[in-house]
């Protein structure tokens, strides 16, 4: 779909699905939840975020694609607290259950993002290009991307 080095473009399609994702979450959180919509995000954002990865070295450059997977850490898991104040559409009360559903879907559609982009990526590397005496690469990498994989990932992956 992309051409594998044009981020910036690659970037603005990622921004424009994370709004998307947002607004339909916040405009239509009923009808979001009920129809599993977040499912469909993964869908499109999944191969968009391996196209932006696919030359990634997470030794040599370990920060890249850094800001993308902050956005939509932030756009799926740490916004997750604005969902709360959402009470009624249209006599429909959103009961905590679907609540609960929702920031589990959200942590899961995370974790699938992760799992499936940056995690092969890393093992990748590990198994080709890490030399073992010499750490300080991998260390450096996994300061940098600590705050981004959960703690499950960070120390069982």
């Amino acid at each position: 779909i992309f051409k594998k080095n044009d981020e910036k473009t690659i970037m603005k399609y990622s921004t424009q699905l994370g709004n998307l994702y947002y607004e339909l979450k916040t405009q239509y959180y009923f009808e979001f939840v009920t129809y599993d919509l977040s499912y469909l995000i993964l869908t499109i954002l999944i191969p968009l975020l391996s196209s932006s990865f696919s030359n990634w070295n997470p030794l040599k450059n370990p920060s890249k694609g850094l800001k993308q997977i902050k956005f939509w850490k932030t756009t799926l898991i740490d916004n997750s607290v604005l969902y709360d104040n959402i009470q009624e559409d249209n006599d429909n009360v959103y009961s905590g259950d679907l609540h609960n559903k929702d920031n589990d879907i959200s942590l899961e559609m995370y974790s699938q993002i992760i799992n499936k982009v940056i995690l092969p990526k890393i093992r990748k590397c590990l198994m080709t290009s890490w030399n073992t005496r010499d750490p300080d690469n991998i260390i450096d990498m996994l300061a940098i991307w600590k705050d981004y994989l959960t703690p499950s990932m960070y120390y069982k992956s």
